[in-house]
């Protein structure tokens, strides 16, 4: 097996590096940050850990004081994976919360105001614990700082990333190779999961496979008394995980022959394709982006079973990194333009088309000039029952 790409150490000290220029710029004396073991993204951005077992024992914080080492606290089960697999020398329980705060407090040169982020995901009580041990400094609650820095992936991380939606492209290529006529939608997101499994992945998402009427919806958790018919739309997310990376990629099959929908689908998936290739630039702008899409999707007569899915924070798409979704957002209202350095998924829907709807989603890469889909990027590689899809 050819050798997979990993993150060096280099890269979190990077990552503390830029955490604590921003802590100055704020005026952040210390910086917390509150992660679990199934929102993990801001925690195991900066430590290089994922804790297991249950939110009773996967909590984790990270404390960064501006001018002393980082901090690691999480389950006492967990501490002893930590001890090896993070880079954070220094690791506590997290049942030592109060005590750690007032050590890494009482070590500072004079700490008077504190960044907390993670807050929308921290139990009250330890909550109360972090308001109690800092009673004395200006608590700030801040998720923007690290989603602001995560937007912009180094080489190192671009190197995951790529092979992240090679896991997913796989697994859709196995759910396809494996669909047959009777399938549920719960068997076909086995086969997808196992497919990421066996290429030493986890699930950043549950995926997410829904089939003939059910396409109506925007979204469906794969029932196993739900199954494919002769010539159903089949929804196809894939979002594993590798290595800490997530990857958001979707097709939709079609089971069995129909031409009407497989030519429904090549029009969708072609105006996706030219979406990317056209559309797609650096300092184009998120609402920019968006009416363009808006407008293709117009000029091919779908504007109706189109925009009603394209709302809200992330309308066609959003950032894909640790997270399978962090920002930015792409949507009309969001003011942020493409970067190089970011990694997004577009995803086009259409919902109320005879036969139910379907989707298409792409990770692209921006790169100084230009972006680059990660996608299928060997499309002669792909079989040909699901090259027909791409």
């Amino acid at each position: 097996m050819a050798q997979q790409p990993t993150l060096p150490t280099s890269e979190y000290e990077r990552r503390v590096s830029a955490v604590r220029e921003s802590m100055a710029a704020k005026g952040y004396d210390l910086f917390v940050v509150y992660s679990d073991e199934y929102r993990l993204g801001d925690g195991f951005y900066l430590s290089n850990f994922k804790p297991i077992n249950v939110l009773e024992e996967a909590h984790q914080l990270v404390l960064i004081p501006i001018d002393d080492d980082p901090v690691l606290l999480t389950g006492t089960l967990n501490s002893y994976g930590a001890k090896e697999r993070s880079w954070i020398d220094d690791v506590r329980y997290f049942e030592t919360l109060t005590e750690t705060l007032e050590d890494v407090v009482s070590r500072s040169e004079g700490v008077s105001k504190v960044g907390l982020a993670g807050e929308k995901l921290l139990p009250v009580r330890y909550y109360n614990q972090i308001d109690d041990a800092l009673s004395g400094q200006e608590l700030v609650h801040d998720d923007d700082l690290l989603a602001r820095l995560r937007q912009y992936k180094s080489d190192a991380e671009i190197r995951m990333l790529e092979q992240s939606a090679h896991v997913g492209d796989q697994s859709i290529v196995d759910v396809v190779d494996a669909m047959e006529v009777g399938d549920s939608e719960a068997d076909l997101a086995a086969v997808g999961e196992y497919s990421a499994r066996r290429q030493s992945a986890e699930i950043g998402s549950a995926y997410v496979i829904f089939a003939g009427d059910n396409t109506r919806h925007p979204t469906w958790r794969p029932s196993p008394d739900h199954y494919v018919e002769a010539g159903d739309y089949v929804i196809i997310d894939a979002s594993p995980q590798y290595r800490g990376y997530a990857a958001d990629v979707a097709i939709t099959a079609i089971a069995g022959e129909d031409e009407q929908k497989a030519e429904t689908y090549a029009r969708a998936n072609q105006l996706t394709n030219d979406f990317i290739e056209e559309d797609m630039y650096p300092g184009v702008s998120a609402s920019g982006l968006y009416e363009r899409m808006l407008e293709r999707a117009e000029e091919a007569g779908w504007r109706d079973e189109f925009e009603p899915w394209a709302q809200g924070v992330r309308a066609i798409g959003h950032g894909v990194g640790v997270d399978v979704v962090e920002w930015p957002n792409l949507g009309p209202n969001t003011d942020v333009e493409l970067e190089p350095g970011m990694v997004v998924a577009i995803k086009f829907d259409l919902h109320g088309i005879p036969g139910g709807g379907l989707r298409v989603e792409r990770m692209v890469h921006i790169q100084e000039d230009d972006v680059r889909c990660l996608n299928f990027t060997d499309p002669d590689a792909i079989p040909a029952h699901t090259r027909q899809y791409l």
